[in-house]
Parts: structure tokens; C-alpha cells; sequence
């Protein structure tokens, strides 16, 4: 199974997905870079809040969202929400995926995991340590503590191991990746 993962290249991880399109690029620092990836219901339910709590707590943040299943006129919502925000530099991309004939359970299987394909693809290309996160929390606190607190690791998971299942325990709700060998292998093998 691992084998067969190794020989995979970066253009097998994207055989048949929908085409990516960047709509909003973004003006980068050299800083770590969060990274949302949802849907256009999620998006207006829960990013917009967080992206304004961060905006508040967490001001010169980056941030990259990634928007799956977004019909062009709410794109063009987003990139406008997204061009206005204050403190926040934000880039914007969008991949429309055919789920015509897809029952509920297939969506969500696929947004869960096509996340770590376009993460994986998106930290390639910004060469620096990008953050995945859900979308639906708050800021309460500038992101610059776990930025600042994960600097020798090579992925960072959140913990916590007082509960029972094994998905409570480490869940995907914040993945954290510097940008080294051992990180980018490990990504491309989830990916």
C-alpha cells in the first residue's frame, strides 16, 4: 500500500478532480498562512464570522480559503467579502465539482477528503507553513501562539486525548505543516 503511495506523482493525486480556479491571489509575507476549505453554505454560515474574528484578534493574518461546490454569483460574493475585509490578506480559490446525481453521503465524503488533496497542492505551492482549520469556530486570541509554538515541528495535530474515539482524539479541525521533506512526504501520502 505504501509503495504503491511513493510512486504516485502530483498529477495522479489530480486524475479526474475538478479544475482548480485561483479567483483571488494573495499578497504574502514570508508568515505562516491558514487554510479554510469548504463549501458556499459553510462559507457564508461560518467563515465569514471567523474571518471576522480574525480580523479582530488576529489582525495581518493570511489567509487562504478554498471554496468547493461555489456557484459563480456567490464567488463573486466571497472575493467581494474577501477584498473588504480590514487586517485580514486573503486569497481565494474555487473548484465547482459535478454532484448532479451525488447522493448526500458522497458530498460529504468528498468535501472531508479532497481538503487534504487541494492542501497539499496549495502548501507546494506557497513553500511556507500553511495551516488547515475548520471553518466553523471563533478567534479568540491572535493565531501567532500556535504559529510561534510549533516552529521545529513537521506537522502539527491538535490532541485531545481524554476522549475515547480515536477521531476525537486527533481530528482534522487543525493540521499545521512546515514546509520540509518530511512534512511534504507525509502530505503527499495523505493526499
Amino acid at each position: 500500500f505504501f509503495d504503491k503511495l511513493e510512486t504516485m506523482t502530483d498529477e495522479d493525486l489530480l486524475l479526474d478532480l475538478p479544475v482548480v480556479e485561483t479567483i483571488k491571489t494573495g499578497i504574502f509575507s514570508n508568515t505562516d498562512v491558514l487554510y479554510m476549505s469548504c463549501n458556499s453554505s459553510y462559507f457564508d454560515m461560518f467563515a465569514k464570522p471567523l474571518l471576522r474574528s480574525l480580523a479582530d484578534r488576529g489582525p495581518g493574518t493570511e489567509v487562504h480559503i478554498h471554496l468547493m461546490d461555489s456557484p459563480q454569483d456567490h464567488t463573486e460574493e466571497a472575493h467581494n467579502f474577501c477584498s473588504d475585509l480590514n487586517n485580514v490578506r486573503t486569497a481565494l480559490s474555487v473548484e465547482r465539482p459535478d454532484f448532479s446525481n451525488a447522493s448526500l453521503v458522497s458530498k460529504r465524503a468528498y468535501y472531508h477528503a479532497i481538503r487534504f488533496i487541494r492542501y497539499y497542492h496549495h502548501f507546494k505551492h506557497y513553500q511556507r507553513s500553511l495551516w488547515l482549520m475548520d471553518v466553523d469556530g471563533l478567534f479568540n486570541k491572535s493565531p501567532d501562539t500556535f504559529f510561534s509554538g510549533s516552529q521545529k515541528a513537521d506537522i502539527c495535530l491538535r490532541a485531545r486525548p481524554g476522549r475515547l474515539e480515536p477521531w476525537n482524539q486527533f481530528n482534522a479541525c487543525l493540521v499545521g505543516s512546515r514546509p520540509t521533506s518530511h512534512a511534504t512526504k507525509y502530505l503527499h501520502r495523505i493526499a
